[in-house]
């Protein structure tokens, strides 16, 4: 009889609590053209890591969730964070999703129909485009002013578990690869 009491109440309470917050981590890769502290680049490759959390989506179109924690590499510089507030979102009715600043004009956007009626909150991609839809601006960082001027082979993820760097991913896909060629050999 206990037994039964204690699994009513579990359920009872399990069933009526609301969802709670989670860190969703945002990913936008690709080469980039531009400058970084007066340095100029030309098609580097760049990684911008957001972080966020699921409760801070706002807005109808476009969603944007403020980053609580944002960072980034471009070949040939050291990591640096941005030094000014910035929010990813999404047009989930024209699929453009990005990033910017609090004044929405300087930033990072592409377009894929993955990204139509996508609620910021949930995982999503990659998703990738070979040409921005809006690569414009200047953002300040650790390292100075960071000037876009172009962009292309993006790719945007979206996940509710920290996104690995993709060289692990190359790793795993010559191991596979190898392993398939060996087993092909095995046969012959």
């Amino acid at each position: 009889m206990k037994t039964k009491m204690l699994l009513v109440v579990v359920l009872v309470f399990g069933l009526s609590t609301t969802a709670s917050a989670a860190t969703i981590y945002y990913q936008m890769t690709g080469n980039l053209t531009g400058s970084l502290g007066g340095n100029a680049f030309t098609d580097a490759l760049f990684t911008f890591d957001f972080i966020g959390d699921t409760t801070g989506v706002t807005g109808t179109d476009p969603l944007l969730n403020p980053a609580t924690s944002t960072s980034f590499l471009i070949a040939g510089f050291s990591a640096a964070t941005f030094s000014e507030p910035i929010d990813v979102g999404v047009s989930p009715a024209a699929g453009i999703a990005g990033f910017a600043d609090a004044t929405a004009v300087n930033g990072l956007s592409l377009q894929n129909a993955g990204f139509i009626g996508w609620d910021l909150a949930s995982p999503a991609g990659p998703l990738t485009a070979a040409s921005p839809f809006s690569a414009v601006g200047t953002l300040s960082t650790s390292l100075g002013s960071l000037v876009f001027v172009d962009a292309s082979n993006l790719s945007f993820t979206a996940s509710l578990t920290p996104i690995p760097e993709p060289a692990p991913f190359a790793l795993l896909g010559m191991g596979l690869a190898a392993l398939g060629w060996i087993k092909l050999r095995k046969r012959s």
